[in-house]
């Protein structure tokens, strides 16, 4: 059977702990207030640390790990969207580089046929474009991509509108 304070005793711990965590007087101060001897108020505290403080100091302990688990995901997101945009840049020049042109033994110039390899790079393009949406919260890319749509409409006709402006910028010539 546990050991039960008796009801002077908890009435002491009780008002020890009012008077160091309420109104914050330090043990000395307990004593001369109080009268009640130091080795009896360094016990109550360090019965009451036992049942306050260390669930204090465990939650503390609990939200630094959460915050270095954050921190971790923070990093890890953070190097994955690096990656990916690096991804995306390289795909996006082979997507938009110039056909090879090559000259053939007879003096010749020959193009290479890199289609195989633009589409192979669109797919892939598609693919790293997806999983980056996702990575980033985006769940309807099927909205992303009409929003994307009607963007690049926009660049266009503000392209169009641009040469045209500069058409007849210079006059009835152009």
């Amino acid at each position: 059977m546990p050991f039960t304070p008796s009801l002077e005793t908890r009435q002491r711990r009780e008002q020890v702990r009012k008077l160091y965590l309420e109104d914050g007087l330090t043990p000395k101060q307990i004593h001369e207030a109080t009268g009640i001897r130091m080795h009896q108020i360094y016990r109550d505290l360090k019965a009451l640390g036992k049942t306050v403080m260390e669930p204090i100091k465990n939650a503390v302990q609990q939200q630094v790990k959460d915050e270095q688990a954050i921190k971790e995901a923070r990093n890890y997101v953070k190097e994955s969207l690096e990656k990916r945009q690096k991804c995306l840049a390289k795909v996006e020049a082979i997507l938009d580089r110039k056909p090879v042109k090559i000259k053939g033994k007879d003096g010749q110039e020959i193009t290479l046929d890199d289609a195989p390899i633009k589409l192979k790079a669109a797919a892939v393009y598609n693919d790293i474009r997806n999983s980056f949406d996702e990575l980033l919260g985006i769940r309807d890319v099927s909205a992303l991509r009409e929003v994307e749509k009607v963007k690049e409409e926009i660049k266009r006709v503000s392209e169009r509108f641009d040469r045209y402006a500069a058409g007849s910028a210079r006059g009835p010539e152009a």
